[in-house]
């Protein structure tokens, strides 16, 4: 689960990046410097723990995932 606000910008992000590359990528840096980027940020969340290893047990969401 996401909690921190600015994992959730960094994950939207990514997506956002990911579809760029997917609809118009023509520079194969451009898909260098996405991969790096992925890398970076899986390393940052396995510095966070959880994994894959958790069972995902479904439930409400957070409140935090509430409309404001």
């Amino acid at each position: 689960m996401v909690e921190d606000e600015s994992q959730t910008e960094t994950l939207c992000a990514l997506a956002v990046w990911r579809a760029e590359l997917d609809d118009a990528g023509q520079d194969p840096r451009d898909e260098l410097a996405f991969q790096n980027q992925l890398a970076d940020y899986a390393q940052v969340l396995r510095q966070q723990g959880g994994g894959v290893t958790k069972a995902w047990k479904p439930g409400a969401p957070p409140p935090e995932w509430a409309p404001k």
